[in-house]
């Protein structure tokens, strides 16, 4: 067994090349624009772990290791860090911290072209403006980041994580604290999460959230998710002013769930997914102007969702047979001049529709056979429409509130129609 230690206080350049199994390196560096390089090649269970400390900071360590079962470890303090940490084979860990605003830090596990698997890839930023790339080959992988603060506000941070095989996960937080509740400043801002998967039974976690006097608030974060593959799984947590959540999913049997709490206004979600049995749920898209687009293509996939507040325009378009959408407006919160459009062509499809609030508007679209509609709507100044074509087609529309219209055309034979409205000031049109 080698070991080497070295301790430095200006640059230090550390090359240490071991041909037996088990090599351990200790790398420690005070001050600052310190370089550290570790090269540990043709070996198992090798160790690796550099330290670079300094108020300043500007420090770079590259780490590298093949063989697999290995161990790395960086710990950077000080603002402009870089790091960037290359393990090739399975079972290697990784893990990274960096204190300060401006950090880099890039890891890459699996080797292109050969199997790995089991690989750990963890890294913590504290502070704002940092960038994380993670790229894992292989199956079992996982990646975490966490750019979270328990103190204070998180902002302009930006990740990366694309992980190809099965069974892979990633978990990204970039959530901030407001403890100031007379100054409320934003405590997570303009982050980016990108993760894009390939493979069959992953799972994606991001989480961007506020929280500290009822929430505290949240602005401009984004959040991108691609998924290929089977049975994939992907969450997303967001609770400020004009997020961002896009979802694309391709293959069978994946999860789409998305929970935004746009206090202030301004969210937008869009959630694409192709394949059949697909599931997209979204809960609590809260704030006005909000805007929520979901297309599903493929059968039997299904739709639950719950917008709420002012202005909030949503529509559903589903392509294929037996699906299904189960969307609300309103209910918790009482919802005003807001939309809902459900677009389903193929057969047997099911549309349902909740509206509370006033000045909203419903409409659903359905093309094929025997397809279904209830739609509810409780409030004043009311719109629903219902137009299905395609024979045996059944729309039953109930409004409870004055100055509401429902219209309903059904361009087939077989049509059943039912119209139950309750108040003053009520329009009801029916075309079979």
């Amino acid at each position: 067994m080698k070991k080497l230690l070295v301790t430095g206080a200006s640059v230090l350049a550390l090359a240490a090349t071991a041909a037996s199994a088990q090599n351990s390196s200790t790398v420690g560096q005070s001050g600052t624009t310190n370089t550290a390089t570790v090269d540990q090649t043709g070996s198992t269970a090798a160790t690796s772990t550099v330290t670079q400390g300094g108020d300043v900071g500007g420090n770079t360590a590259a780490v590298a290791q093949r063989g697999g079962s290995n161990n790395s470890a960086v710990d950077q303090s000080g603002g402009d860090g870089s790091v960037s940490v290359s393990q090739a084979g399975s079972d290697n860990a990784s893990t990274i911290e960096q204190k300060a605003n401006g950090s880099t830090a890039n890891v890459a596990q699996g080797a292109s072209g050969s199997s790995a698997s089991g690989n750990r890839s963890e890294i913590v930023q504290d502070g704002d403006d940092n960038v994380v790339n993670v790229s894992q080959t292989g199956d079992d992988n996982e990646s975490t980041v966490n750019q979270a603060s328990e103190f204070g506000a998180v902002s302009g941070n930006t990740v990366n994580v694309a992980q190809s095989g099965d069974g892979n996960s990633s978990t990204v937080d970039n959530d901030g604290v407001v403890y100031d509740y007379d100054n409320y400043d934003p405590a997570v801002t303009d982050n980016v999460v990108n993760v894009a998967q390939s493979g069959n039974d992953n799972g994606s976690v991001v989480n961007q959230r506020s929280y500290g006097y009822f929430y505290g608030p949240s602005e401009r974060n984004t959040a991108n998710v691609a998924q290929s593959g089977d049975g994939n799984a992907s969450t997303i947590e967001q609770n400020g002013e004009g997020d961002v959540g896009n979802v694309n999913q391709s293959g069978d049997g994946n999860r789409s769930d998305l929970y935004q709490l746009g206090y202030g206004g301004g969210v937008v979600t869009n959630i694409n997914q192709s394949g059949d049995n697909n599931v997209s749920d979204l809960n609590y898209v809260y704030g006005s102007g909000a805007t929520v687009n979901i297309d599903q293509i493929g059968d039997g996939n299904r739709v639950l969702g719950s917008t709420y507040s002012y202005g909030t325009q949503a529509s559903v378009s589903q392509s294929g047979s037996q699906n299904h959408a189960e969307v609300r407006q309103g209910y918790w919160y009482w919802a005003e001049n807001a939309s809902m459009a459900v677009v389903q062509s193929g057969d047997g499809n099911a549309a349902r529709v909740s509206q509370e609030g006033a000045g909203l508007n419903a409409a659903v679209t359905q093309s094929g056979n025997g397809n279904i509609t209830y739609l509810d709507q409780s409030g004043s100044n009311l719109i629903a429409s219902v137009t299905q074509s395609g024979g045996n087609n059944v729309s039953q529309v109930s409004q409870y509130g004055d100055g509401n219209t429902a219209s309903v055309v059904q361009a087939s034979a077989g049509g059943a129609s039912t119209v139950s409205q309750s108040g003053s000031g009520l329009v009801a049109h029916v075309s079979q």
